[in-house]
């Protein structure tokens, strides 16, 4: 079993003490393998990140000296951070905005071990499909690809390329084959003959196009713009809903 990778970000060490208990405590209890990692500072979160830190859940405080949770976690989504993000605090102030950030808890302090276990309820079931892969093979290698992990997939020579959050690999499998893998996957869009994209790896669009945090763009067909526009869209308001996983 793949462990699922937890990071406690709380200035207080007694908040971060409790917190590391719970999981403990539900580790035992549901036979779960689960890795800690704690920091005192949003800045050393958002560093550690930089340097190749890639958790499934990251429990936030939000008042902290220094850069407060809620930045924190608009840092990290900026950078390409797709895992659980659930906002620890002591005022229901920032509830609308851990929803806009589409945040998949919001504890208030002092919270219960009850309570902590409705948060990452949600938090595992976005993990377990975010372990969701695309097996295939690129130069005599064979890859494992989470699904979350992929941005687009375009047609190119005699087969397609991926293209990732790190990056490209290039495979013989057709498009039409790795679209038979992806079908029933709600956030992947066909987008004409040779395109499918990751809806939630969309940073923009405009009416010509879209556009990706890593640079890339997929340029939308003619005669389908308007549907394929507002297909994204939808998807976008399906998840700010909670209408499905934003993965």
């Amino acid at each position: 079993m793949t462990p699922m990778k937890i990071v406690i970000c709380d200035d207080l060490a007694q908040e971060r003490a409790i917190l590391r208990d719970y999981i403990r405590r539900l580790e035992k209890e549901d036979s779960l393998e689960l890795d800690i990692t704690e920091f005192d500072s949003a800045e050393a979160l958002v560093a550690a990140y930089d340097k190749g830190l890639n958790p499934d859940v990251v429990f936030l405080d939000v008042y902290m000296p220094g850069t407060i949770g809620t930045v924190a976690a608009k840092a990290l989504a900026e950078r390409g951070y797709t895992g659980s993000v659930v906002f620890c605090t002591t005022s229901l102030d920032h509830a609308v905005e851990s929803y806009k950030l589409k945040a998949d808890g919001y504890l208030v302090k002092p919270y219960s071990y009850e309570d902590f276990l409705g948060a990452i309820w949600r938090c595992r079931a976005h993990f377990e499909k975010s372990k969701k892969c695309l097996s295939f093979v690129s130069e005599r290698i064979d890859y494992q690809i989470p699904l979350s992990d992929i941005t687009y997939i375009e047609t190119a020579n005699r087969g397609c390329d991926v293209h990732t959050v790190k990056q490209t690999l290039f495979t013989y499998k057709k498009i039409g084959e790795i679209e038979d893998v992806l079908r029933g996957e709600a956030a992947f869009l066909k987008i004409g003959r040779c395109y499918i994209v990751n809806m939630s790896r969309i940073q923009k669009t405009d009416t010509d196009s879209l556009f990706f945090a890593d640079g890339g763009s997929v340029p939308l067909p003619s005669r389908d713009k308007k549907r394929l526009l507002q297909t994204v869209n939808d998807w976008f308001w399906r998840v700010a809903r909670g209408d499905t996983d934003n993965a």
